[in-house]
């Protein structure tokens, strides 16, 4: 069939080749093959005075756009919600209509800025200008530093494109725009002062900067408002603006709810916060260490103050220690107690004091949990000196998954690492860290990395297969929420410079897709006759008045380690209550209670004549 010339022109128009801007809004909002139709035909109205004129004859009006019974019919759709607010033309502002009328008489026109962006001229909406206003920074970054920033906002969450970045305000709007130009991303300033006066159409903002930052990359620098109000009316602009943020200051806006990753204040570079220890320490100080300033340097991550305050109160007892070795170890000391982490009620902090002698596992075993320390011990060299980590930061951390059966020492091996390491073990809550509610895994998860980032601790993550688990199937969006939230967490995990190691003692539950994500994988089986025999000797401290321990054959019974340590405990108890020694009876009263509590038949204990 042949179409009137008219209809022939303008379905032409609409199936012209997309400009670059029009695909970038494409990718951006998911349009559909008749919404970016529709937008070419918008496009060539506003643009060619012919299209405009065909327009006008077809629709019995003025050139003033098109009316949506002419689109529909040129360009056979079917859904009407193209066109409506729910749509994505007119939800992010890409189509608006000029006079209200039914809705078949609705004539759309293409958004001034969309037009000039497809022409190749690129500038804010004037609705925004007088809110966020465009940086000129002076001069350009230092590629550490922009690489810095390249990491921080390469994260994904699902509120948006990444979390707010929480960065010191002595870096400067102008250093920080200096970055983010280098990064291809349009600089902008949030005029914070303003914001309540516009209160009322943050929606219409928060969807107009989306628009124009599709069709160009761009991001928002704020320094952190005082006032409360002022805190809230920024806390609600970020929660629903999915875009590139940065927020100078040390707290976070009242009410936010959006994740944020916190960039402390430090020198960007490992060779920079080495120049400060040695001059906060003094040459005398500094010559003693001897490397063990640029080990710190490349594991912590302290400001300026902090490094000055350690330095101050370690600098003579490091010059008065006896051997460059007791020097070492008490500046290592010092540094780690300075990065220790506050994560609160998201997670615990141990102070390691098991060592390797205290682990009864296969040589094997303790070889790979003595590589997991020598790769985290020399991580600065590697790394830093020998500039493996050339690529970028990802890879300077470690992630271990120790798998087994419950009782067979993981907890115990993360504690021993921790203490030969000389750094406190964080025990994240896992219950807290999946909050039942939706949304909130994300900024959880944002504030514990936040906080470990620094360095001072080793991070232990149990039952980590309620975490790791299969992915379900998307059936709504809140499965697709929470598979977003997961991976926000892994991405974080990736992203941690220090060493995270999770347990669990259901491997075969753990998605296969993020066994890839650990350097290590090490597997803790139960211990055979032997082992178990070593273990019953060392459940009983020297002190513990024993009478006559039968090791071998308290090691007939297959238990873990955790389960014979229970076994000892309770027996002390019993042996404690009754006001004497620790004899055969009280471990046979223990070792019952433990087989009831782990649903196992009492008649095993016939063995041995310990039933």
């Amino acid at each position: 069939m042949t179409l009137p010339a008219p209809h022939a022109a303008l379905i032409a128009a609409a199936d012209a080749p997309a400009p670059l801007a029009l695909q970038r809004l494409r990718d951006a909002f998911d349009l559909d093959a008749f919404e970016t139709r529709l937008v070419m035909l918008t496009f060539a109205v506003e643009t060619d005075p012919a299209i405009a004129d065909l327009v006008a004859a077809l629709s019995g009006a003025g050139p003033t756009g098109v009316p949506i019974w002419l689109a529909n019919t040129l360009l056979a759709a079917t859904d009407w919600r193209a066109t409506s607010f729910a749509g994505p033309l007119r939800r992010w502002r890409i189509l608006h209509a000029d006079t209200p009328a039914p809705r078949a008489q609705l004539r759309l026109r293409l958004a001034d800025t969309v037009t000039d962006a497809m022409t190749g001229t690129f500038a804010l909406d004037a609705a925004v200008e007088a809110l966020f206003t465009p940086l000129h920074p002076p001069a350009d970054a230092a590629p550490a530093e922009t690489a810095l920033w390249a990491k921080a906002l390469s994260l994904q969450t699902p509120a948006g494109p990444s979390p707010v970045i929480i960065a010191p305000t002595g870096l400067g709007v102008d250093r920080v725009a200096a970055s983010l130009l280098r990064l291809g991303l349009r600089p902008f300033r949030i005029e914070t002062a303003r914001l309540a006066a516009r209160a009322d159409h943050l929606v219409d903002l928060q969807r107009l900067f989306e628009r124009d930052s599709a069709l160009r990359p761009a991001a928002l620098i704020a320094e952190a408002p005082a006032d409360p109000p002022a805190q809230e009316a920024l806390s609600a602009l970020l929660d629903g603006l999915a875009a590139h943020v940065v927020l100078l200051g040390d707290t976070t806006p009242t009410g936010l709810r959006r994740p944020t990753h916190r960039l402390e204040r430090h020198s960007f570079a490992p060779g920079d916060a080495t120049s400060q220890w040695k001059l906060a320490l003094g040459a005398k100080a500094a010559r003693r260490l001897n490397g063990s300033v640029e080990r710190a340097a490349a594991h912590f991550t302290l400001d300026a103050t902090a490094i000055a305050q350690t330095a101050a109160a370690i600098r003579e007892p490091v010059e008065a220690a006896k051997s460059a070795k007791q020097a070492a170890a008490l500046f290592w000391a010092a540094a780690a107690r300075a990065a220790w982490p506050e994560p609160g009620a998201l997670a615990r902090i141990v102070e390691p004091k098991a060592t390797f002698d205290d682990l009864v596992v296969t040589p094997e075993l303790q070889g790979e949990l003595q590589a997991i320390v020598r790769q985290i011990r020399h991580a600065g060299t590697v790394f830093g000196d020998w500039n493996f980590g050339r690529h970028g930061a990802r890879g300077r951390g470690a992630i271990a998954l120790f798998s087994g059966p419950s009782g067979t020492g993981k907890t115990l091996a993360a504690e021993v690492i921790a203490h030969a390491l000389d750094l406190p073990l964080v025990i994240a809550d896992f219950s807290q860290l999946q909050s039942k509610w939706v949304g909130e895994t994300p900024k959880l998860a944002a504030r514990l990395f936040d906080d470990l980032d620094r360095g001072g601790a080793v991070l232990l993550i149990d039952e980590a297969e309620g975490l790791l688990g299969q992915r379900g199937a998307v059936a709504d969006a809140h499965d697709r929420h929470a598979n977003a939230e997961i991976g926000y967490f892994l991405q974080r995990l990736e992203a941690f410079r220090g060493l995270a190691i999770l347990t669990t003692n259901m491997k075969h539950a753990i998605d296969s897709a993020f066994l890839r994500r650990f350097r290590f994988s090490l597997s803790f089986a139960a211990p055979d006759f032997a082992e178990r025999c070593d273990l019953w000797r060392r459940a009983f401290p020297p002190a513990a008045p024993v009478v006559a321990l039968e090791p071998e054959a308290l090691a007939r019974f297959s238990l873990t380690g955790g389960a014979i340590r229970n076994i000892a405990l309770n027996a002390a108890f019993l042996a404690a209550d009754a006001g004497g020694a620790i004899e055969r009876h009280h471990i046979a009263q223990a070792l019952r209670s433990e087989y009831r509590k782990l649903d196992r038949s009492l008649s095993e204990l016939d063995i041995g004549g310990f039933a």
